[in-house]
């Protein structure tokens, strides 16, 4: 890198980016959609594509020496260049289609492997979330950080079921186990959302089993720079390309991994 001159530089144009993304969301929000399908449940739409291209331009024709890795597309550019954004260009289609609130673009940029800049914007919400690594976590611009909140029934947790989970029950046991414990429950169903609220302390923690990278790239940085705690359920250091992931405000972690070897037991089915 550049040095800091750089980073800011990454940083307006991720933020820029973000936003205008949001505008395309926000023009066809509740509107007729050109629904297509990945899987059985997993949709795809014209406004995930036209996001994903006008990130992919952007970044192409600004940082050409970065690499692009986005959900629709895959790898652009060099793979193996030390500089890689991921893009979401509209989590929580699903929220998207039917008219919820809850969506947004996720924006991350790594410097060989680790977090340097965070961008998460809910055009329908009016929150933009952005990080930088080392320089804390900003909702519109004023600082958050993770609840201090510690006592179970005092937490409220996030969650949520990746596409495959009707054939796996994945989560399920986990999500009853995390139930009896904790005071409740929710589910957004948008990824870069539940660690952006987990980071304003809306959330104690969030664990989640079939995340990609471009779900956890802006994400897991906002919650570190917030003053929480991102691992992967096994409690290991996260590996964004993997999945499994849970974030907490860091007090309530190790007792969120306890209830999840607890409502695992000996199963093995899931690795991480």
């Amino acid at each position: 890198m550049g040095g800091d001159l750089d980073c800011k530089r990454i940083k307006k144009a991720a933020l820029e980016l973000a936003r205008a993304a949001g505008e395309i969301q926000m023009r066809k929000w509740g509107k007729r959609l050109d629904i297509r399908w990945k899987g059985a449940t997993d949709p795809v739409t014209e406004v995930d594509k036209a996001c994903e291209a006008l990130a992919l331009k952007v970044v192409s024709r600004n940082f050409p020496d970065h690499a692009f890795v986005g959900e629709e597309t895959g790898v652009h550019g060099d793979p193996a260049s030390p500089i890689q954004w991921f893009v979401d260009p509209l989590d929580g289609t699903v929220n998207y289609s039917h008219g919820l609130p809850q969506f947004s673009v996720s924006i991350g940029v790594r410097e060989k492997g680790r977090g340097l800049i965070g961008v998460v914007h809910a055009p329908a919400l009016k929150e933009t979330y952005v990080a930088e690594a080392g320089k804390g976590a900003f909702l519109n611009g004023r600082r958050v950080r993770v609840s201090r909140r510690s006592r179970p029934d005092e937490c409220l947790l996030v969650s949520g079921f990746s596409y495959r989970a009707r054939e796996t029950g994945e989560n399920t046991r986990e999500w009853m186990e995390f139930m009896r414990g904790f005071q409740a429950l929710r589910r957004l169903g948008c990824a870069s959302l539940d660690y952006c609220w987990t980071a304003a302390g809306r959330f104690e923690g969030f664990w989640e089993y079939g995340l990609k990278a471009w779900d956890n790239a802006a994400g897991e940085l906002v919650v570190r720079e917030a003053g929480g705690k991102v691992s992967n359920l096994e409690g290991r250091p996260l590996d964004i390309t993997k999945p499994g992931v849970l974030a907490t405000n860091g007090l309530i972690h190790a007792r969120c991994l306890a209830t999840l070897k607890r409502a695992l037991g000996r199963d093995l089915r899931w690795k991480f």
